[in-house]
């Protein structure tokens, strides 16, 4: 190994991989050069850093980049109504099942693989038990929640997805046809595990592994359409021909062979048999110029779902998307571009909207961190104002804010709200709510003691950068007043700023400690209202109708 190997090995992950792929593999290859020449294993010193900067992911709500990023990564109305409709529309075997397996994916945010390798019997239903009661329905029924059994991708112990109660009959239909339209094909991978070194070919016919077969035969019994075809299949797979009458004949044990050879199964490490996954599919399924062989047994891949929703261009031709093959397009006539993890993108963003809890989103999400959440947030300011609109409203925020938002006849409360949270985005510490389009910040990178800062009790990144920030600020605070004491000229003023900053930041830590503060809180901690604000209450109070 060289450093020549290990720069050519970034060269190609650079042209293969995204940007935050890129910089984990870089960590890795760097890792290994470092063991290499720890251990001295390498012929010379590999001299290797990892070329790829980390991405930092911009949490600004606001600007080009922000909705560039947000289209990119969310599937469009236009995607979403499509595949509504062509759900109904929908007959092949190869398109129900891969729409099905798409409707799963929108109703539960799962990784592609996560999908893929759902068991057979996933399903999961057990009555819903609150204080020690069963929790009734409107109609006086035992309310019953429904998941699905699943395997973590990234390394998670076996695990339940709960269904949101409005996607259950979407899940309920989508797993019964995939059942349906698998049946045939999980019977052979069921035949295939109990007979060993046997290839599921002709079981009504078998008369040995010397038994002859003709190219005919072959045509009916592998699906295959012409003479030439079955030339062909025979020739790149090795099969060696026994000429009778200027005609070909193959060996039954050399087709056998051929078919075993193009069969996969789970490796050792898997949790099941081939014939308990639900995606249990035959050879060539979704192929739209090849013969399905249905003696080949596989599991539905990710490039078969690629491929149904984004289409592929290649050498040997293009494969349509479902949207193209049923006429559906973007309003400006252009093709509707989905991925599968698009859905995932999207519901963490709906959670997100509609306020619930970082751990909860995590551990629904199936995530070792939290922190991992933000690469898939793109609510816009305008969301984010109205989630903090909503909790003003709805009496889950604390502080000057809010206190003030109570003091309001209600007839005004509605206006006060949209006056004051126009627009907001996160910060380090929590949410500013700013209008940046009315001005640049004039306390830019002061956060923890700005009047239009918003702290949000219980997040954990905040609280963690608010901690990092005050060890900082208390360093540099006591850096200052040495200075200052040494009456070291422009130092009083370095003491003010750090010491304000040192007190908001000891406040802002003090809401994350408080325990009779609940998680998910938005509190407004620096009591002085904005300049643009600070007449408001009065103005607002003395206009207001009298009762």
């Amino acid at each position: 190994m060289l450093t020549d190997d290990f720069n050519s090995a970034a060269r190609a992950c650079g042209a293969r991989e995204k940007q935050s792929s890129r910089y984990r593999i870089g960590l890795w290859l760097e890792e290994i050069a470092d063991w290499l020449n720890r251990y001295a294993i390498s012929k010379s010193r590999i001299d290797f850093c990892n070329p790829f900067p980390r991405v930092v992911f911009d949490d600004t709500r606001i600007g080009k980049q922000h909705d560039e990023r947000r289209a990119g990564k969310l599937p469009s109305l236009a995607a979403y109504e499509a595949l509504g409709a062509i759900s109904n529309l929908v007959e092949e075997a190869s398109e129900v099942v891969r729409i099905r397996a798409v409707e799963i994916l929108v109703a539960t945010g799962f990784r592609i693989n996560e999908a893929l390798t759902l068991p057979e019997h996933c399903e999961v239903e057990e009555e819903v038990i609150e204080n020690g009661k069963p929790l009734l329905d409107r109609d006086g029924r035992r309310r019953v929640r429904y998941g699905l059994r699943y395997w973590p991708e990234k390394g998670g112990d076996p695990d339940i997805k709960w269904i949101p109660t409005a996607m259950i009959d979407v899940v309920r239909r989508a797993v019964r046809e995939i059942r349906i339209h698998t049946a045939p094909t999980r019977k052979v991978a069921r035949w295939l595990e109990s007979h060993p070194g046997r290839a599921y070919f002709d079981l009504e016919n078998d008369q040995g592994p010397d038994q002859l077969y003709s190219v005919n035969d072959l045509e009916g019994i592998l699906g295959i359409s012409s003479y030439g075809g079955v030339e062909s299949w025979a020739k790149v797979r090795g099969l060696a021909a026994t000429t009778i009458g200027r005609a070909p004949y193959y060996r039954r044990g050399d087709i056998e062979g051929a078919l075993l050879a193009m069969q996969w199964f789970p490796g050792r490490s898997s949790p099941l048999p081939l014939s308990n996954f639900l995606f249990v599919v035959p050879h060539n399924f979704c192929h739209d110029r090849k013969a399905t062989i249905s003696f080949v047994v596989r599991i539905l891949t990710d490039l078969q779902i690629r491929d149904f929703l984004s289409g592929r261009k290649s050498k040997r031709g293009a494969t349509r998307s479902v949207f193209a093959r049923y006429g559906f397009t973007e309003p400006d006539g252009s093709p509707i571009e989905l991925t599968s993890h698009m859905f995932r993108h999207w519901l963490n963003t709906l959670a997100q909207q509609g306020g619930m809890g970082e751990h909860e989103i995590a551990r629904w999400f199936g995530r070792k961190d939290i922190g991992q959440n933000a690469a898939y947030d793109h609510v816009t300011g305008m969301q984010k104002a109205e989630e903090v609109r909503r909790l003003m409203e709805s009496g889950s925020m604390r502080g000057g804010m809010a206190e003030l938002h109570e003091s309001l006849p209600p007839i005004l409360r509605p206006e006060f709200r949209g006056t004051v949270v126009a627009t907001a985005h996160t910060t380090d510490l929590g949410l500013c709510i700013t209008d940046w389009s009315l001005a640049p910040c004039p306390d830019h990178g002061s956060c923890a003691r700005c009047a239009e800062h918003l702290i949000v009790k219980g997040d954990a990144t905040h609280k963690a950068a608010a901690q990092e920030m005050l060890n900082e600020h208390e360093w540099l605070l006591a850096a200052a007043v040495i200075e200052a004491d040494e009456e070291t000229y422009g130092a009083s003023n370095y003491v003010a700023h750090h010491r304000s900053m040192v007190e908001g930041l000891r406040r802002i830590l003090a809401v994350h400690n408080d325990p009779d503060i609940p998680d998910g809180t938005v509190v407004h901690l620096n009591m002085a209202m904005p300049l643009r604000l600070e007449n408001y209450s009065l103005e607002a109070i003395d206009d207001a109708p009298r009762c």
